[in-house]
């Protein structure tokens, strides 16, 4: 039976005094999409993609992103498992608590590293290969936008559906997708103004900050394609 110890890989931890800027650097550096907050390598909270969107999404403080803590932001009710567990209770602890990932801890409570849906996938890869089929696990409910709707409307989808990820379709055909990595990077382009593009709905034109910024679905997956 597979246990923790043998798949957790190392995860990447920040301070919590440092601020949303630091978060931001390390999912892009390190290309992973959560951050685990600790202490004397005690874990206090864990940082998300999803975090950041919502944050910035409701907050109104107009702040640059410099000097937001990131334990203002970071979710604090952590959900761990020990180095001991097997894979089929951490999947278990997964489903029931609608997390995509779990932080491991040892007997006490230092922090070991962290286990995601991603390396759920792996293993499976790895160990459980043409066992099922995709239709039997896909999410038949996909959230869908235009190309020439704003960035805006995808974070509201992300915000009120408690998903990260939305499909671009034109005339009902996919012709790409927008996911809250590729949201990050457009705040290294102004540092200044992402929180207010995030916050306003862009509701002014970038034209007036800074032309090369995209503000519809289409811009986005050009952008990154």
């Amino acid at each position: 039976m597979l246990k923790q110890i043998d798949l957790t890989r190392e995860v990447i931890k920040l301070q919590p005094d440092k601020t949303l800027y630091d978060a931001r650097n390390a999912l892009l550096i390190y290309n992973i999409s959560r951050v685990i907050l600790a202490k004397d390598d005690k874990p206090l909270g864990i940082l998300t993609e999803k975090d950041i969107s919502r944050f910035l999404y409701e907050d109104t403080s107009n702040r640059n992103i410099k000097e937001i803590r990131l334990d203002e932001v970071a979710s604090k009710e952590l959900i761990t498992a020990s180095e001991e567990s097997d894979l089929k209770t951490c999947a278990k602890l997964m489903i029931d608590n609608k997390l995509s990932s779990i932080v491991i801890v040892d007997t006490v409570g230092n922090l070991k590293g962290i286990f995601t849906k991603s390396d759920m996938v792996d293993v499976y890869a790895k160990y459980y290969t043409k066992k099922r089929l995709v239709e039997e696990y896909m999410t038949k409910r996909v959230f869908t936008v235009d190309p020439d709707e704003t960035v805006q409307s995808v974070l509201l989808l992300m915000v009120n559906n408690k998903v990260s990820r939305i499909v671009v379709t034109r005339n009902s055909k996919p012709i790409g997708i927008i996911t809250g990595r590729d949201l990050l990077p457009m705040s290294a382009l102004s540092d200044t103004y992402f929180t207010i593009y995030l916050l306003k709905m862009v509701n002014i034109g970038w034209s007036c900050i800074n032309a090369t910024i995209p503000t519809t679905c289409q811009q986005v997956v050009n952008y990154h394609a």
